[in-house]
């Protein structure tokens, strides 16, 4: 999981992903489907929104974006 995390990182370094908006959703997307076995983009979308309205979980995706520098 760590290894899809630090991809997606350098995926939106490189312009693989418009946002960071976008880029969360992808690792919920792929945190949804490793652990639950599940695809949902309503809940993907739900999840991501949630995750960046967290000023502690925010900070959070901050530092796993900037690993890709």
């Amino acid at each position: 999981m760590a290894s899809q995390a630090v991809a997606i990182a350098r995926k939106l370094k490189n312009g693989g992903f418009k946002s960071k908006e976008e880029a969360t959703q992808a690792l919920v997307a792929e945190v949804l489907k490793e652990k639950l076995r599940m695809k949902s983009s309503s809940l993907t979308t739900k999840i991501a929104d949630a995750l960046q309205d967290d000023p502690r979980l925010n900070q959070v995706l901050e530092r796993l974006w900037s690993k890709a520098e």
